[in-house]
């Protein structure tokens, strides 16, 4: 499988895809740019997603034709089996 992703890749900038990737920072984003993908990856440093007016000027300065919503709170293992200091943080934001 892992062959495979630059011939993927290569398809997405043949069609002038303009890919823009929430949670740049975190695994899933990180494994997008181990591939080669040509996209903008954002962090939560760059944009606060749950803030619509921060949202809305990221999507209109980069102008993507794609997003990848990749973003999320985690916490591991040790914060999701940890659930008497932060029962509900994970789930209810």
């Amino acid at each position: 499988m892992m062959g495979q992703g630059p011939i993927r890749v290569k398809i997405y900038e043949e069609r002038g895809m303009k890919l823009l990737i929430t949670g740049g920072t975190g695994m899933l984003g990180k494994a997008f740019q181990d591939i080669g993908c040509d996209a903008t990856y954002l962090s939560s440093r760059q944009c606060d997603l749950r803030n619509l007016e921060e949202a809305c000027t990221v999507i209109s300065k980069h102008s993507p034709t794609h997003v990848i919503h990749l973003a999320g709170k985690g916490g591991g293992i040790k914060a999701n089996s940890d659930r008497s200091k932060f029962p509900s943080a994970i789930f209810f934001l």
